[in-house]
């Protein structure tokens, strides 16, 4: 009988030109969306290079020897000569005290998945970083912000938003609507089980409408195949097919969603209504309330304020007896009181600078969890959530990079370390104070190669490991699922067909 009820509402939608129209248009507009991400992606993924073959240059010459040598190149041009080769070459020598004083912009790669969930333009996705500590997070990359999308196609915007609104336009009058044109109470007439009827209705919409997705799916798919710029592994594929099982699931608590407000409601007229404003609260008002109670329970100030209570630390720890005039006339002893009661000076104001970096930047991070935790009680704000962790993008995508960048710093002082201990002529004093490279005469003035210089490499997170982080996820839509149909269930053995 599930059968026979499945192949009748299967039957029916097929011909219900509306609802086939609203498939070829998913299917048209996820295909429309992978063209668009191929697009965008080459652009920025050639932004991205250019930007890291710049801070490759960077770390072989420092920008301030970069300015002076072209200042020295134009003095040598107005002569009509060129700087001779053994000058340049003993210039382009990098030295163990320049890069240690060299800052790098650090940006995150562009996700080759994100046409599954694009990254917001305006959100930070870079950082700058040197031997000292990491800057707060910052946007890199030139974007026009007057020609930004309202709602960029990707995959989780179009079944989030267009999908599930799909999904409320055929759902809301499977049964209101077949119990005020009786054949709800025709079929029960005839003594079929309730559950039955209830099992294959949902199972016939839950195909149809998974259909486009998956049409829509394969067809990106095969275009990125015969695009020569766009190259997914193995473990890509892997993470689109976790991602379609998600959004399966969401078609499904959708439906459910519906249904029961269809059930619930005794006319189509109100069912209409009610599932409206109910895909209304979950899509757009519990998630933006969500962040206006998270501002209110964990504030962020903001960088004036932090500035101002910087400027009152660094004062307040400021010993005006220590001053660079004393070391700076007796330099020649290098191991001068003043010379290490000045660096331990300038070693805490770098640490009050830092402290209030990693103040302001794990605000942000806790403000912003709080509010995705809070967000989390809209399937729809899970399902979003979903998409940013599998595409490796916006609020989840740059915590992996932030998290990769401290490991990094890490990595690079330690080399620096390391290199500055090696050499026995070197004090083995490195700070950074109010003057540009004034402890370079205190390290290693060693000469070494930029091929050995640890570069950064952004890793994005394998699937395994992101069904891990998204465990929560998983268990919140999981029990939206079975909850709604227990609910559906229980109030559709309760239904008057009459």
């Amino acid at each position: 009988m599930i059968r026979y009820i499945f192949f009748k509402e299967l039957q029916a939608a097929l011909l219900n030109k509306r609802l086939t129209i609203s498939c070829l248009v998913l299917t048209v507009l996820m295909a429309v969306g992978g063209f668009v991400f191929e697009k965008r992606y080459i652009g920025l993924q050639r932004e991205y290079e250019e930007s890291v073959m710049q801070n490759y240059r960077n770390l072989e010459i420092a920008p301030n020897k970069q300015d002076y040598l072209e200042s020295t190149q134009r003095m040598f041009k107005q002569y009509g000569q060129s700087i001779p080769q053994e000058m340049l070459n003993d210039f382009l020598k990098l030295h163990l005290n320049e890069l240690v004083f060299t800052e790098q912009e650090i940006g995150k790669e562009p996700s080759k998945l994100s046409f599954i969930a694009s990254g917001n333009g305006a959100l930070p996705n870079g950082v700058k970083m040197d031997y000292f500590g990491t800057g707060i997070p910052e946007n890199f990359g030139s974007f026009n912000k007057y020609f930004r999308p309202f709602i960029a196609l990707d995959w989780a915007n179009i079944i989030l938003y267009f999908l599930s609104f799909v999904c409320l336009c055929f759902a809301y009058d499977a049964f209101s609507g077949e119990r005020q044109n009786g054949t709800l109470k025709l079929m029960l007439s005839a003594s079929v089980p309730r559950w039955k009827i209830l099992a294959g209705k949902l199972s016939a919409l839950w195909c149809i409408l998974s259909a486009p997705v998956i049409l829509g799916a394969v067809i990106l798919l095969l275009m990125i195949q015969l695009s020569s710029d766009i190259m997914l592994s193995g473990g890509d594929y892997v993470k689109i097919s976790v991602f379609l099982l998600f959004s399966f699931l969401f078609v499904g608590i959708n439906i459910l969603l519906f249904f029961g407000v269809s059930i619930l409601t005794p006319r189509t007229s109100v069912s209409s209504v009610v599932c409206l404003l109910v895909w209304i609260v979950l899509v757009f008002i519990l998630p933006d309330t969500a962040w206006l109670i998270a501002g209110k329970l964990s504030p962020v100030p903001g960088i004036d304020e932090q500035n101002r209570k910087e400027e009152a630390l660094l004062k307040d720890a400021d010993d005006k007896t220590v001053r660079w005039s004393s070391v700076w006339r007796s330099q020649w002893q290098k191991h001068s009181e003043d010379v290490y009661r000045w660096k331990n000076k300038c070693d805490r104001m770098e640490n009050i600078r830092e402290e209030i970096r990693d103040e302001y930047r794990n605000g942000l991070f806790r403000q912003t969890d709080m509010a995705i935790a809070l967000t989390k009680i809209s399937p729809f704000s899970v399902f979003r959530r979903v998409g940013d962790r599998v595409a490796d993008n916006n609020y989840y995508g740059y915590r992996n990079f932030q998290s990769q960048v401290e490991a990094y710093r890490e990595t690079f002082r330690s080399y620096i370390n390391d290199k500055d201990a090696a050499d026995p002529e070197s004090l083995h004093l490195i700070w950074k104070g109010p003057f540009n490279n004034e402890s370079r005469d205190y390290m290693s003035n060693t000469v070494i190669d930029p091929a050995d210089i640890p570069v950064f490499t952004y890793r994005s997170p394998d699937a395994l490991s992101i069904m891990r982080a998204a465990l929560t996820d998983i268990a919140i839509l999981l029990l939206w699922l079975f909850g709604l149909f227990g609910l559906v269930f229980y109030a559709f053995t309760r239904y008057d067909v009459r």
